[in-house]
């Protein structure tokens, strides 16, 4: 059963109902409260629907590291990569227009947790991928070909492992670009 964006636990109804506690008047251990019975029957009959409760989805401004709401008719956005970049004003946006270079390392790594671009390869070597091997980063999850890679990767700290992994070299090695900004 869905949650509500997150917001309400998901709730079974047969739980409430069989964990409600005898009153002290009676001996039935199945006694329901007439509010419980029909909050429980509502769940059953109307469960919350997961396409109903849309997620929503947030990233990071590659210029002022603050959290944007994708589709936010006041988030602005760049293309970059033939994808699009999503940043937190339109300050941000001039900035980032007139030298996106200065900020590729965190706008690769925006590219990377939008799902507008895929780990194909290693980021450190350009090597095919191990199962075994990766490390989660700001929430992206970042794979290796071997356990050296991802022990570089792991004494790396703040901006030199975001320039390791998601750097302009390091993105041409590992990742691949594969749909326009959603």
């Amino acid at each position: 059963m869905a949650t509500l964006a997150g917001a309400w636990p998901a709730v079974d109804p047969v739980f409430i109902v069989l964990r409600h506690r005898r009153s002290p008047t009676t001996s039935d251990d199945m006694m329901v409260h007439p509010r419980l019975f029909l909050f429980a029957a509502t769940l059953l009959l109307f469960p919350l629907d997961a396409a109903v409760a849309d997620e929503v989805k947030t990233c990071i401004c590659p210029v002022t590291g603050e959290k944007v709401v994708q589709g936010d008719p006041e988030v602005a956005s760049s293309e970059y990569r033939k994808a699009t970049v999503y940043l937190c004003c339109n300050d941000c946006k001039k900035k980032f227009n007139a030298d996106h270079k200065k900020f590729a390392t965190k706008a690769n790594m925006q590219l990377v947790a939008t799902g507008q671009a895929k780990q194909s390869k290693c980021p450190i070597s350009g090597e095919a991928l191990s199962a075994e091997h990766s490390i989660v980063v700001k929430n992206v999850k970042v794979s290796f070909c071997c356990g050296n890679c991802q022990s570089k990767a792991e004494e790396a700290k703040g901006e030199k492992q975001l320039t390791l992994l998601f750097g302009n070299q390091a993105f041409e090695r590992g990742f691949k670009v594969i749909a326009k900004g959603r």
